[in-house]
C-alpha cells in the first residue's frame, strides 16, 4: 500500500437537505431516474503555498435526487460539497485535471454516501445506500472530438463545458499585511469547532502566507456573506469586513 498523491486537506459541506417520500412504495424495487437524480462536480486550480511539492485545488460536489413522479425512491435529498485537495505528483497516463476531478469527486460522493446513510436509518423506510457513480471524463482534446452524435444531447454539452471550465466563478485577490493578520488571530487546531471556525480555517488553508494570494471559489464567497451580513452580531462581522472589504467590496461579494 501506498499513499495516494491526491490528498483531502479540508472539506465543507454547506447544504444538507433530506426527505422521506411519501409516495415510496415499498413493494417496489427502488429506482433513480436520471432526470431526477444528480451528481455534478466542478474543480478549481488554486494557488499552492508550496508550489515545488503539491499544486492545490477546491472541488465542489452537487449531489441530489428531487421528486420525481417515474422514480420510485425512499428519500429526497440535497447536499453540496466543498473540498480542498494536495496533489503532490503528477499522475501517469492522464492530466492532473482529470485525475483531480475524478478522484476527488469520489473521496467526497463517499462522504456523501455515508451522510446520507447515517441521517436515514431512522427514517421510516431505513438507511438509503447511493449508488456507485464515475466522475471519470475524458481529456479536453479527446472530448472534443467526439462524434457529433454525443454533442446533440444538451445535457452532456453543458456538463462538458463545466468540465473543460474548471476556473469559471473563481475570484483571486491579494491580503496585506493587516488582512493577513486579522485572518490568522484563529488558530489553525480551531477549524474544526464550529461552521464559523471552519470557514476561517478554510480561508487560512487557502491563503498564500508568503505573498497574500487567496482564490475564492463560489461556494466559498457565498459562505463569506453569509456569514457577515447574515448572522446576527457574533463578532465575526467585524473580521470579514477587516479581511475582505478592501478586495472584494462593501457587501464582500467582489463588486468594487
Amino acid at each position: 500500500m501506498k499513499l495516494s498523491p491526491l490528498q483531502l486537506v479540508h472539506y465543507l459541506m454547506p447544504e444538507v437537505g433530506c426527505a422521506a417520500n411519501e409516495n415510496y412504495d415499498p413493494k417496489r424495487p427502488a429506482d433513480l431516474s436520471d432526470d431526477s437524480f444528480k451528481a455534478e462536480s466542478r474543480i478549481h486550480s488554486l494557488t499552492s503555498k508550496n508550489p515545488k511539492e503539491y499544486t492545490s485545488w477546491s472541488v465542489e460536489l452537487d449531489l441530489s435526487q428531487q421528486p420525481d413522479s417515474k422514480a420510485n425512491v425512499p428519500y429526497h435529498f440535497h447536499f453540496k460539497l466543498v473540498g480542498l485537495f494536495h496533489c503532490s505528483a503528477q499522475p501517469g497516463n492522464v492530466s492532473q485535471e482529470v485525475f483531480v476531478r475524478t478522484n476527488g469527486s469520489s473521496i467526497l460522493y463517499g462522504i456523501a454516501r455515508e451522510t446520507l446513510r447515517a441521517l436515514t436509518a431512522t427514517g421510516p423506510w431505513g438507511g438509503s445506500l447511493l449508488p456507485t457513480v464515475s466522475f471519470y471524463a475524458e481529456e479536453p482534446a479527446t472530448l472534443a472530438q467526439a462524434s457529433a452524435k454525443r454533442l446533440k444531447s444538451a445535457k452532456l454539452r453543458s456538463n462538458l463545458a463545466q468540465q473543460q471550465n474548471p476556473e469559471s466563478k473563481m475570484i483571486t485577490v491579494t491580503l496585506n499585511e493587516a488582512e493577513r493578520e486579522i485572518l490568522y488571530r484563529q488558530e489553525p487546531s480551531k477549524k474544526n469547532d464550529g461552521g464559523w471556525q471552519r470557514l476561517l480555517g478554510t480561508l487560512q488553508e487557502l491563503t498564500n502566507e508568503q505573498t497574500g494570494e487567496i482564490s475564492l471559489p463560489a461556494i466559498i464567497m457565498a459562505r463569506i456573506s453569509h456569514y457577515a451580513f447574515d448572522y446576527k452580531k457574533g463578532g465575526w462581522q467585524d473580521q470579514l469586513t477587516g479581511i475582505f472589504q478592501r478586495t472584494l467590496g462593501p457587501r464582500l461579494d467582489g463588486s468594487l
